[in-house]
């Protein structure tokens, strides 16, 4: 009996953690065709759709954030 509780209780406490949704913060620099920033400032492109489709299934919200190159240059340096 005490087994069936332990799981039970695992079971609520992973199932909440599916459902609460994630904001992801993502850097993302226009490299045509991979990503580019239209004329309304949405961001598109093979990246850019790739990304949104795994944040839709994982429940995940979006902030894009655009690099600047002081940005992009630490991050090569990483």
């Amino acid at each position: 009996m005490r087994a069936l509780w332990q799981t039970l209780l695992i079971l609520i406490f992973f199932s909440s953690l599916a459902q609460a949704q994630q904001t992801m913060r993502v850097g993302v620099k226009s490299v045509p065709p991979f990503a580019m920033q239209t004329e309304s400032g949405e961001w598109t492109g093979i990246s850019v759709e790739l990304w949104n489709n795994i944040a839709r299934q994982q429940n995940w919200e979006t902030q894009w954030l655009p690099m600047t190159r002081l940005m992009w240059q630490w991050a090569r340096c990483r």
